[in-house]
C-alpha cells in the first residue's frame, strides 16, 4: 500500500482512525513507567518500549528489588574495586540490614565496627596498689613487692626461706616479716646467742626461766634454767634437786651429756659444765634448803671443770656464805672435794681407802673423795631421812640429814647487775 493510499485513507476516515494506526505502526511510545515497576521508591526512566530503574542507596536489580549486601560492600580505590570483607574489625560477625549494616563483635572489643579495644582496666582490677595493664579481652597486673597472683591478692611469703637463724619462727608480713626467736636468741633473724645466763641478764632479760645459751666452743645451743634473782641474778643453774622425779644414778655418759627436766630437777652435763667454766673466771654458788623451811648459801671463786681428758677435775677457790664449806674445808682433809676428778658407777676415779666404788655405793655421780662431806646428787628422799650419810647430804649444815633442795650455779666473777 502506498504512503499515497494511506493519507487519503485516512482522511476519509478521520482523525481518529489516524491516531489509532498511528499507535500500531509504533509512531507513539507508551509510557512503560505507568504504573512504576521500580520497587523501593526506585526512580524509572521510560524508555522505547522499556524502562530502567534507578535505586536508592542499598538496592539494586532491574527492579531495584535486591537489598545489597552491606557486609559485602564494594569500595573504589585508585580505579579499581575491592570486596570490603573486613567491615567488622578483630573478629567482629557482620549482620546486613537495609542500607546498613550491625557488628556483632567479639568479646573485648566495641564500637560500631568492632575497632575499639574494651578497656578491661577498672581501679579493682589490681589489689593492693598493683598496676593493671589492658589487654585484649584481658588485663594483668604488676604488683608492687610483697604481693603475687593474678589481681594482686596474694601476699608473698617473706617467711619462705626460713630467714630466722636457730630455729626461731617466721612470722610472715606486707613485704617484711619478723622472727620470733626461741628463748636465748635474739637479734632482727635470731642470729644473737650468749654465752650464759650473765649475757642474757645483761643484753636482754631479768626474768628466771629456760633459755638457750651457747658456750664458747659449744657445737649447738644448750637448753639451761637461768636464776636471774638470786644475789643479782645471772647464774646458769647447771644442777637442781626439787621433788626427786629425776635419779641421779646415772653413767658415765649420761653424767657427760646431761640428763634430767630443765624445769625441774637435772644435771647439765660435764662436757657443758667444762665448756662455760672454759670462757673466764667464774665462782659457784650453792642453795641449799631443809624440810623446815630454811635456807643457806655457799660461794667460792675460781670455779672450773676440766675436760673428759683430766677426767672433769673440779677446781676451787675461797669460800664465803652460811652454810659452812663442805667443799675445801672438810674435815678429815680426806673428804676435801677440791681437785678431785668426777667418778660413776661405770667409772671410778675416787680416792676412796676401802675396797669400795663410792659412786656405786652412794648411788650418784659426784666429785668424790674419800667419799665426802658434800653429796649433793645422792638419792632423794622425801623427808629429812636419817640414814648414815646416805641422801643430799651437807655435812657442815645439817650433818647426816639429807635436804629438800638444792641448786649448783655458776656466774662470770666480774659480774655487775
Amino acid at each position: 500500500m502506498s504512503f499515497h493510499v494511506l493519507f487519503f485513507g485516512a482522511l476519509a476516515g478521520g482523525w481518529r482512525t489516524w491516531c489509532t494506526w498511528q499507535h500500531l505502526a509504533g509512531l507513539k511510545d507508551s509510557n512503560d513507567c505507568d504504573p512504576n515497576p521500580c520497587v523501593h521508591n526506585g526512580n524509572c526512566t521510560d524508555g522505547i518500549n522499556s524502562f530502567t530503574c534507578t535505586c536508592p542507596e542499598g538496592y539494586e536489580g532491574r527492579f531495584c528489588e535486591k537489598n545489597i549486601n552491606d557486609c559485602n560492600r564494594m569500595t573504589r580505590k585508585g580505579g579499581n574495586v575491592y570486596l570490603s570483607k573486613h567491615l567488622c574489625a578483630n573478629g567482629g560477625t557482620c549482620i546486613d540490614k537495609v542500607n546498613d549494616y550491625e557488628c556483632y563483635c567479639a568479646p573485648g572489643f566495641t564500637g560500631k565496627d568492632c575497632g575499639r579495644n574494651i578497656e578491661d582496666c577498672t581501679e579493682y582490677s589490681c589489689l593492693n596498689g598493683g598496676t593493671c595493664k589492658d589487654g585484649i579481652n584481658s588485663f594483668s597486673c604488676h604488683c608492687p613487692a610483697g604481693y603475687t597472683g593474678r589481681i594482686c591478692e596474694i601476699n608473698s611469703d617473706d617467711c619462705l626461706p626460713n630467714p630466722c637463724e636457730n630455729n626461731g619462727t617466721c612470722i610472715d608480713g606486707v613485704n617484711s616479716y619478723s622472727c620470733v626467736c626461741l628463748s636465748g636468741y635474739a637479734g632482727a633473724n635470731c642470729e644473737t646467742t650468749y654465752r650464759d645466763c650473765a649475757e642474757i641478764y645483761k643484753n636482754w632479760t631479768q626474768t628466771s626461766g629456760v633459755y638457750y645459751i651457747t658456750p664458747q666452743g659449744a657445737p649447738k645451743a644448750i637448753l639451761v634454767y637461768c636464776d636471774m634473782t638470786t644475789a643479782g641474778g645471772g647464774w646458769t643453774v647447771f644442777q637442781r634437786r626439787v621433788d626427786g622425779a629425776v635419779t641421779f644414778y646415772r653413767n658415765w655418759t649420761e653424767y657427760q651429756h646431761g640428763f634430767g627436766n630443765i624445769d625441774g630437777d637435772y644435771w647439765l652435763g660435764n662436757d657443758n659444765i667444762h665448756m662455760l667454766t672454759s670462757q673466764g673466771h667464774y665462782i659457784l654458788r650453792v642453795d641449799l634448803s631443809d624440810w623446815e623451811g630454811n635456807s643457806v648459801w655457799a660461794q667460792y671463786n675460781n670455779f672450773t671443770v676440766e675436760d673428759e681428758e683430766h677426767k672433769y677435775r673440779l677446781h676451787l677457790g675461797a669460800y664465803s656464805g652460811s652454810a659452812g664449806d663442805a667443799l675445801t674445808n672438810a674435815r678429815p682433809v680426806y673428804s676435801n672435794h677440791n681437785n678431785m676428778y668426777f667418778s660413776t658407777y661405770d667409772q671410778n676415779n675416787d680416792k676412796a681407802t676401802r675396797q669400795w666404788n663410792c659412786a656405786k655405793r652412794w648411788q650418784s655421780g659426784w666429785w668424790y673423795n674419800n667419799c665426802y662431806d658434800a653429796h649433793l646428787n645422792g638419792v632423794y628422799h622425801h623427808s629429812c631421812s636419817y640414814k648414815e650419810w646416805d641422801g643430799i647430804i651437807w655435812l657442815q649444815w645439817k650433818d647426816k640429814l639429807s635436804l629438800r633442795t638444792v641448786s649448783l650455779k655458776m656466774r662470770p666473777a666480774d659480774f655487775q647487775n
